[in-house]
């Protein structure tokens, strides 16, 4: 009895890893065992549609949404992202789910759309996403519902990161002066925190506004606590570029942000 035990672990467990030849099969099987699971609904349509499985990607999005009406906004977030991934036009109408959704939804399920969005953009991988769309969506519902103040809860530096998170998505697509309103309500929740500063410095060199960024220069410098030796470091590069005389400064190089 005791030799059996061992034994019949090591055949169970051999019959799991003859299921689980692909981490498709490891999906599916999770799906058989937990039916109910948003995580494996997700992963599965995400799965699906980076092989352009568009049909299988957009039921697996469609149970997420019936298994909790609350994630619509990401749910329509995730289908726009399928119709790229998969190559297809995408249609006015999931423009229109998207904007109709957010009223409805949570932040935090918005953000790892976003980040896969910016993914997609920032390698070209959707030619036929209409950003500026994206844009009159989400700036008038950002400015309608995130609070006006940071209050270091966890719901407020959802907003702060959503707010960088779409600037970038407008900044990979060029669209430099429509990010910065975004880095403003960023800025305006948490003005200690210099990515946002730091970023609008960027876009506004690149746009030519030396004006303005000599103002956010010295905004994003009177916020900074030192507790970022990079973003200091960063900020002084700023500052003796544009004392350059010439044509203009040469804007700093890019920066690494949380969440991108």
């Amino acid at each position: 009895f005791l030799i059996a035990i061992p034994a019949t672990h090591a055949a169970a467990s051999y019959q799991r890893i003859q299921t689980w030849t692909s981490f498709e099969s490891i999906l599916l099987s999770a799906e058989h065992s937990h039916p109910e699971s948003l995580r494996v609904h997700g992963e599965l349509a995400i799965y699906y549609y980076t092989r352009r499985g568009f049909d299988q990607a957009v039921s697996h999005l469609d149970r997420v949404q019936e298994l909790d009406p609350s994630s619509a906004s990401s749910v329509a977030l995730h289908r726009i992202i399928a119709y790229c991934l998969c190559q297809k036009d995408i249609p006015d109408a999931e423009y229109a789910r998207l904007q109709a959704s957010l009223y409805a939804g949570r932040v935090k399920f918005l953000i790892p759309g976003v980040r896969q969005m910016l993914g997609v953009v920032r390698r070209n991988q959707c030619p036929q996403l209409k950003v500026d769309y994206l844009s009159a969506i989400f700036g008038p519902w950002l400015h309608a519902h995130q609070p006006q103040t940071g209050n270091n809860a966890q719901g407020d530096i959802l907003w702060w990161l959503l707010n960088i998170q779409l600037a970038q998505l407008l900044e990979y697509s060029g669209r430099y002066s429509q990010a910065i309103p975004y880095l403003d309500r960023a800025a305006a929740l948490y003005p200690d925190r210099l990515e946002a500063g730091l970023l609008k410095l960027q876009y506004q060199l690149r746009l030519g506004d030396l004006g303005g960024a000599r103002r956010t220069l010295t905004d994003t410098m009177q916020n900074d606590r030192g507790n970022r030796p990079d973003y200091s470091k960063a900020l002084r590069e700023f500052e003796k570029s544009l004392q350059m005389p010439g044509d203009g400064p040469t804007p700093v190089g890019p920066l690494v942000l949380p969440g991108t």
